[in-house]
């Protein structure tokens, strides 16, 4: 098979991956968790040299060290089964994925980094960028995933557009 040199060739849709019910929990279960600003590492900064106003990002992450508290111990643990429910599933999707390009060469897949809960308030939007793996690299350097996985959990939204 002869290598694709699109970008479209290389993109795969799967709709309904996760039922809507388990969605709604989902976005129930986030709304209720703490967020902060959006920031990329320090590393990406220092190695690329690039303006920390360039970097800026305009959305929310979820912010796992206030899970550590008291008040929303119930809650991680709910985001926890919310994550290993996807991770549990998103190995399916991926084989499906790599199998649609028929290389003899891809014969499984191993490692992921963790589930990335990201939220957008109206009028937030996500900069121009490159996906990049500080979390499950050890030392240097980091890495570039080949493949990212970009999902859903609500569909109650205009706008939205994903630019590629």
């Amino acid at each position: 098979m002869v290598m694709k040199k699109n970008i479209e060739d290389y993109l795969f849709v799967k709709e309904s991956f996760l039922s809507d019910d388990f969605c709604d929990h989902s976005t129930d279960i986030l709304n209720k968790a703490p967020f902060k600003k959006h920031d990329y590492d320090k590393y990406e900064e220092e190695q690329y040299a690039l303006d920390a106003e360039e970097m800026e990002v305009e959305s929310e992450t979820l912010d796992i060290n206030s899970l550590n508290n008291l008040n929303n111990m119930m809650i991680g643990r709910e985001i926890e089964k919310i994550d290993t429910h996807i991770m549990r599933n998103i190995g399916d999707v991926l084989k499906e994925y790599l199998t649609s390009f028929e290389y003899n060469w891809v014969r499984g897949w191993g490692g992921y980094s963790p589930v990335k809960h990201i939220r957008y308030t109206p009028g937030q939007e996500m900069q121009a960028h490159w996906d990049n793996v500080n979390s499950i690299f050890p030392g240097e350097p980091k890495g570039i995933p080949m493949v990212s996985v970009i999902g859903f959990l609500n569909d109650d939204y205009e706008g939205g557009d994903m630019l590629l």
